[in-house]
């Protein structure tokens, strides 16, 4: 039910779209407010324009990635929106609106490529760590590990069933506080990581040198993520595509933009 909702929500009340305002104009109101209104009432292009100019003026957040990510999705731009739901969720990776919505424009893609499978226990650790953000973990962990500095200290100087339930919350601190500590640096290199970036173009080939003469590996299409693994080369990036296996080719570097 809850999901039906969220997918209704989407349909009916979107959030911006591509670009006719010009934002450097001194009676155009660059404002989330004058955003929001243009994407209610449909004029997606305005709103994109809007929300843009805002990130560039004021940098970004969950709320204008999220907004922006709505409307180029209404705008049928679907590149773009998911690059901004992967950047709202870089704001917060447990805000649920940015993550259904991922999921529905990820759907979008015309790629049939499968990805590899993600081991159980990293998939499992993941799902953990995005249950909260760096602040919450990072709380979560300094208050377990005065916990077990207390656990300690009462295992030390007490004696008799005190000192049993003191050895045992000791144990159980430790290990929240590792995985607290694990969860919000895992966060932490996630919000850094600059590697990761999406295909902007509607179809891209996958080649194998910086040139149209490489040897064609593989298509991907708008809206895949992918890894860059070296600085540009004549306006050419190395890139990793996982489909089953990882594979490594060159594309244009207009043609993909970072996270």
């Amino acid at each position: 039910m809850k999901r039906i909702i969220y997918i209704l929500l989407f349909i009916v009340f979107p959030l911006s779209a591509s670009a006719t305002v010009d934002v450097n104009r001194p009676d155009v109101a660059l404002s989330k407010d004058s955003a929001d209104k243009a994407y209610s009432e449909e004029r997606y292009t305005d709103a994109i324009a809007i929300y843009e100019g805002l990130i560039q003026k004021n940098g970004g957040s969950l709320d204008l990635h999220y907004n922006l990510g709505n409307a180029y999705y209404r705008d049928k731009e679907i590149g773009k929106a998911i690059l901004n739901y992967e950047r709202a969720l870089k704001f917060d990776p447990t805000d649920d609106n940015a993550k259904f919505n991922l999921e529905v424009a990820i759907k979008m893609i015309k790629d049939e490529l499968p990805e590899s499978e993600e081991v159980f226990f990293l998939s499992w650790f993941d799902s953990l760590v995005n249950i909260f953000g760096i602040t919450a973990w990072s709380v979560i962990g300094l208050l377990a590990f005065m916990a077990m500095l207390g656990a300690i200290l009462l295992y030390i100087f007490k004696s008799g069933s005190l000192r049993k339930v003191a050895l045992y919350v000791s144990i159980f601190s430790f290990v929240l506080a590792l995985i607290a500590n694990l969860s919000a640096l895992s966060l932490y290199n996630t919000a850094n990581d600059d590697t990761k970036a999406i295909v902007l173009k509607e179809e891209l080939v996958l080649r194998s040198s910086p040139d149209l003469s490489g040897t064609e590996l593989l298509k991907v299409h708008e809206g895949r993520k992918v890894k860059i693994l070296d600085s540009p080369v004549k306006d050419w990036v190395e890139i990793e595509v996982d489909n089953g296996k990882l594979i490594v080719g060159w594309v244009p570097f207009d043609a993909i933009e970072r996270i």
